[in-house]
Order: structure tokens, then sequence, then C-alpha cells
């Protein structure tokens, strides 16, 4: 294996491994660690999309991506995951499925600390 597809082994190793982290229940208590974990899986991930594009020059490559799919962190790490299946053989899905899981923790971690800031605003019954 090449030394620029370990570094992407290695992240993609340390993505599963944080996303494994997290509370994967759609109704999980919401709470500030949670938060900072899928943070952390979002963020390792985007670099894991960074390492990708660079090193196999998409950097202008725009994948689309499947409209209604499931929005979870299961679902995420699924993508990850084929996402190491399909990166020696074809490095262009291999990003499409990681670029995807970026959006949908992204997208997850908003909505959670928008739940956060709705019950922290909410006043206390008396």
């Amino acid at each position: 294996m090449s030394p620029d597809n370990q570094k992407i082994f290695n992240s993609l190793s340390k993505a599963l491994e944080l996303i494994d982290q997290v509370p994967s229940a759609k109704n999980a208590e919401p709470s500030k660690e949670r938060d900072l974990m899928l943070w952390r899986c979002a963020a390792e991930t985007e670099y894991l999309a960074f390492l990708i594009a660079n090193i196999h020059s998409l950097e202008d490559f725009e994948p689309g991506f499947e409209k209604g799919g499931e929005v979870s962190v299961d679902a995420a790490r699924d993508l990850i995951e084929k996402a190491r299946e399909l990166l020696e053989p074809k490095p262009r899905l291999a990003y499409a499925n990681v670029r995807q899981a970026v959006s949908i923790l992204r997208g997850i971690s908003t909505d959670v600390r928008r739940v956060r800031r709705a019950q922290a605003s909410q006043p206390e019954n008396r």
C-alpha cells in the first residue's frame, strides 16, 4: 500500500473509531458530550474527504447525493465502511460516499445543537 493510501486508511480507521463512540439512537438524549462526539466525527470524516480528494485529484469533483436516504449515525458509518471497500478500485465512489457521510454527520450535529438550544430557552414549569 502506498504511503498516501496509508494516510487515507488511518483517517478512515479514526473516523470509524470516533463514530462508534457516538450513541446512535435517533432519540438519544442531547448532551454536550454527544454533540462534541458528533462534531469530532464530522471533522475527521471531512478530513478523510480532503485526503481522498487531494491524493486522487478529485478536488473539482462534486458528487451528487441520493435524496431520501437514511439520516443516522449508523447510515454515515455504513457509507464510511463502503468507502473503505471502494477506495482502491474506485476512489471517486469512495469519495462520494465519504462526502455523503460528512453531510449526514454535519446535519445530525446541527439538529442536536438546535434541540439543545430550544430546550435551554424554554422556561421551567413552576
